[in-house]
C-alpha cells in the first residue's frame, strides 16, 4: 500500500482556535491574500463553493459573484478546474494565495458521480463506460477508468507531483460531506483576518434532490455499496484501493488533521458551537427550494448559481448586516426576519460566544 511509504503530515495545527463568532461580522477585515478553492466534483463542492464565496464577500475579496479566474486582487476562485490547468494563472498573481480543497472517501465519491451522470438507464449514445447501462461491468469499468486517483490528479500542480507535494501545497484539505462542518471551522481559523463562524455558515441547496423530484423516471437509484452486486463490492474493497492509493492516502491525512484539530478541548467547543449554529440554520432557512426543479438557471436567493443559497435568510437569522451589493438583485427567498423588527427579535441567536475563550454559550437556546 502507498500509505505505508508516504511521509508525515504537514505543519502542526495551531494549538488554539482564533475563530470568533459574534452576532455581526464586525471583526472580519479585508484580506491581503487571494482565496483559491480547488473544487472537485461530488465532494460537497457546490456547498463548499458557497462557503468560499460567502467568506470572500465578508472579507471584501473581488470576484465572489464571478465565473472567471481572479483578475483583481485580492480575489477569489471557487469553480471547477484542475490545479494544473490553473497554474499559469496562479503564477501571474501578485499577492500570496490561500489554497484549499475538500475531498471525499474515494469509493463514495466515485459512485456519487456515477449515479449523478447516470440519468436514464437506457443509453443509446452514452459515454463508453455507460455502454453496459447500470450493470456491474459498467460500474467496475467506470471505477477503473474515471475514478482511480481522481482527486489526487485534480489537486496536483505538476505531472510528477507526489502525494507529499500535494498535501504540503494546500493550507487546508478538508473532507465532506460527513465532516464539512469541521472543515468549515478550520477554514475560518486558518484563513484568519478576524474570521467568524458566521462567515462560513452554509445551507445545502439540495440541487440533486430537486432534479430527482422533477423527473424521477430518469434517475437510477443510488444504492449503498453494501447493496451493490458482490463483484462490485469485491473490486471496490480490493483492487480499487490499490488503484486509488493516492486518493486514499490524502483522505487519511485529511481526516487525521481534522481529528487532531478537534482533539483540542477549546477547538472542539468551537466545532460544537458551529454544529449547533448549522442545525438552527437548517431548521430556519433550509426548507426552501432555492433551485426549483433542480435547474441552476432558476436558482434564487443564492450568491452565485447554486452556491451560497439562503444567504439573506442566514443573515437575517443571525442579525447580520453584510453588504451584498455585488449581487445583481438581493433576493431574500426564505428570509424570516421581519424588516420592521427593532433588531432585538433575533436576540436568542445573538448570544455572546467568543470562540477562542473558555466560556461558550449555545447558539439559539439562550442557555
Amino acid at each position: 500500500m502507498l500509505a505505508a511509504a508516504l511521509g508525515s503530515l504537514g505543519a502542526p495545527l495551531a494549538a488554539r482556535s482564533t475563530v470568533m463568532a459574534p452576532a455581526k461580522s464586525q471583526n472580519s477585515t479585508t484580506a491581503d491574500k487571494n482565496l483559491i478553492y480547488i473544487k472537485i466534483p461530488k465532494t460537497s463542492s457546490s456547498t463548499t463553493g458557497g462557503i468560499t464565496r460567502r467568506l470572500a464577500a465578508v472579507h471584501k475579496l473581488k470576484g465572489y459573484v464571478d465565473e472567471s479566474f481572479i483578475t483583481k486582487e485580492p480575489g477569489v476562485w471557487a469553480n471547477h478546474g484542475e490545479m494544473a490547468s490553473l497554474q499559469d494563472d496562479v503564477d501571474d498573481l501578485e499577492l500570496p494565495s490561500f489554497f484549499f480543497s475538500v475531498i471525499r472517501e474515494p469509493v463514495s465519491r466515485c459512485f456519487s458521480q456515477f449515479y449523478h451522470i447516470h440519468i436514464d438507464s437506457q443509453f443509446e449514445k452514452g459515454p463508453p463506460y455507460m455502454e453496459f447501462g447500470n450493470s456491474s461491468e459498467a460500474k467496475i469499468k467506470y471505477m477503473k477508468t474515471r475514478c482511480a486517483n481522481y482527486q489526487y490528479e485534480y489537486l496536483k500542480r505538476e505531472e510528477h507531483s507526489s502525494v507529499d507535494d500535494v498535501w504540503n501545497y494546500y493550507a487546508l484539505i478538508g473532507t465532506g460531506p460527513e465532516r464539512l462542518e469541521e472543515t468549515a471551522v478550520m477554514l475560518a481559523d486558518k484563513f484568519g483576518h478576524g474570521s467568524e463562524l458566521t462567515d462560513v455558515m452554509y445551507i445545502d441547496a439540495k440541487l440533486e434532490d430537486s432534479l430527482q423530484k422533477r423527473e424521477p423516471e430518469r434517475w437510477v437509484k443510488h444504492i449503498a455499496l453494501e447493496e451493490e452486486p458482490q463483484e462490485v463490492q469485491d473490486y471496490a474493497n480490493g483492487q480499487f484501493i490499490e488503484d486509488c492509493a493516492a486518493d486514499f492516502e490524502l483522505y487519511r491525512r485529511a481526516n487525521e488533521a481534522i481529528d487532531e484539530y478537534v482533539d483540542d478541548k477549546e477547538q472542539s467547543k468551537v466545532v460544537n458551537s458551529f454544529k449547533d449554529l448549522q442545525a438552527k440554520l437548517a431548521a430556519e432557512c433550509g426548507q426552501v427550494e432555492y433551485c426549483p426543479g433542480g435547474l441552476i438557471g432558476q436558482c434564487k436567493g443564492c450568491i452565485w448559481k447554486d452556491a451560497g443559497c439562503g444567504y439573506a435568510c442566514a443573515d437575517a437569522m443571525m442579525g447580520l448586516e453584510n453588504d451584498w451589493g455585488d449581487i445583481d438583485e438581493k433576493k431574500t427567498l426564505g428570509a424570516t426576519k421581519d424588516d420592521s423588527d427593532d433588531g432585538d427579535s433575533n436576540s436568542s441567536y445573538n448570544s455572546s460566544y467568543k470562540l477562542n475563550s473558555i466560556a461558550i454559550s449555545s447558539v439559539g437556546d439562550g442557555a
